[in-house]
């Protein structure tokens, strides 16, 4: 038992049933009942008529009850070698780089407090003999 489909509203034609146009280009289009030969003959568009399947198909009528949603796939990541690299190489330079940052960061600080103290130590030494400035100043080579 073949089952055809109305060219206008898109229900099931069953054996027996519905109407045969066939245009002067001999394409052929079959119809449900009179109704939908009309409306496909004043040239009406089936997707403006709510009581079509293409109607409900694109406002998204009844599907819930017919279709449940499709499963989202989880991306899954994979470690993969480069070439020159193995997975396990790339993972022990990983572990340490993020083990690196902590020595420099503490080392940095070291030495800001060293080159602070430099300069406090300069600040408090005693001042070398004064060398006059400004008009009075010798000039240097003679």
């Amino acid at each position: 038992m073949k089952v055809e489909r109305c060219v206008f509203s898109g229900f099931k034609i069953y054996p027996q049933r519905g109407a045969m146009f066939i245009r002067s280009d001999a394409k052929t289009f079959r119809f449900l009942n009179g109704k939908c030969r009309s409306h496909f003959a004043q040239r009406h568009f089936p997707r403006k008529m709510a009581w079509t399947q293409i109607f409900r198909r694109m406002h998204k009528k009844g599907l819930e009850s017919q279709q449940t949603r499709r499963r989202q796939r989880k991306v899954v990541k994979f470690n993969r070698g480069v070439i020159g690299a193995t997975v396990e190489q790339i993972k022990q330079k990983r572990a340490q780089k993020k083990e690196t940052p902590k020595p420099t960061a503490e080392a940095a600080k070291k030495a800001k407090k060293t080159s602070a103290e430099k300069k406090a130590v300069k600040k408090t030494a005693a001042p070398q003999a004064a060398v006059p400035k400004g008009k009075g100043a010798p000039k240097g080579g003679r």
